[in-house]
């Protein structure tokens, strides 16, 4: 334990702000008996808990200062940021305020999926901030996934040529998206999108081997290479359109999803991509179900009585 003088900030943290301390050497840390009283639990229950705990007990640290709302300057213990998850994974949920408790459980659940895959699959991935990485996008501009797939079409077509060919290779690629379209290519209109993997996949590249085109690789008007995966469809005037699909990527009929999601071993998918799926599906259900009951509830209320 020791006492340091030290400076206010915000940060994230679950989805919300945080008024944290940061030391002198740059170390976030938490004030904790805010965070204890926010949430419903006795402070001097969870000093003792931290008191006690081999670890949180090690790192906690004690200052004098004066919080936002506060009038006066008071002692404050406070835990490392880094060890905040740790601290919460612990707290006894039946203790917890009711209006977050549901969350509370939501995330110990979500902990001990991420710990599963850490130490079984040697790391975790967080799937909100992969799915708002997938969904990133600029007003107007391709999304996360369109602005990925050209990306790994750039990568597949350069990737076959010598070394010291790519950077131009590569260069010649995103110069011709911009001459056509005259912005960067997270710019370009998704309705523009297939045009744009189009341009992509004919560009001529020096180094490349332009021998007579077998297969769909005379479609797209080159080699391809080993990792490319394409969907091939027809738009409402019948023309074909030509999507690069991701390696990961998962092709199939609803139903043939509903039957791979009850064979074991049928998607190559974590326990946590398993689980974020399923309490998808049950919110989809809850959501539907919500909708189809208010006309009938909205009919009881409304028919006069017998006696009217």
């Amino acid at each position: 334990m020791s006492t340091i003088t030290s400076q206010l900030g915000t940060v994230s943290f679950q989805g919300h702000y945080l008024t944290v301390i940061t030391s002198p050497t740059g170390e976030h840390l938490v004030a904790m008996k805010p965070i204890s009283e926010a949430i419903g639990l006795d402070w001097k229950s969870q000093y003792n808990r931290i008191q006690r705990h081999p670890v949180l007990s090690t790192c906690m640290v004690v200052m004098t200062m004066q919080m936002p709302g506060d009038d006066q300057h008071r002692e404050l213990v406070c835990l490392p940021l880094d060890y905040l998850n740790g601290w919460l994974f612990g707290v006894d949920a039946s203790r917890v305020k009711p209006e977050i408790r549901e969350r509370l459980v939501q995330y110990q659940r979500e902990c001990f999926a991420a710990l599963a895959a850490y130490w079984q699959q040697g790391e975790a991935v967080n799937p909100r901030r992969r799915k708002a990485a997938a969904q990133k996008a600029l007003p107007n501009g391709l999304t996360g996934d369109q602005q990925g797939a050209i990306k790994a079409l750039v990568a597949a077509r350069i990737e076959t040529l010598p070394e010291a060919e790519r950077g131009k290779a590569a260069t010649r690629c995103w110069s011709a998206l911009r001459s056509k379209f005259g912005c960067s290519f997270k710019k370009i209109s998704p309705e523009q999108f297939t045009e744009a993997v189009g341009l992509v996949a004919r560009v001529e590249l020096e180094g490349e081997f332009l021998g007579k085109p077998t297969g769909f690789g005379g479609v797209i008007g080159r080699p391809l290479s080993p990792i490319e995966r394409w969907m091939v469809s027809l738009d409402p005037q019948g023309q074909e359109r030509y999507t690069p699909v991701p390696v990961d990527a998962c092709v199939m009929t609803h139903r043939e999803l509903i039957k791979a999601m009850v064979t074991p071993g049928a998607l190559d998918v974590s326990t946590e991509e398993m689980f974020e799926f399923s309490m998808a599906a049950l919110a989809n259900l809850k959501a539907r179900s919500d909708t189809q009951s208010k006309p009938a509830r909205s009919r009881a209320i409304t028919r006069p009585s017998a006696s009217a």
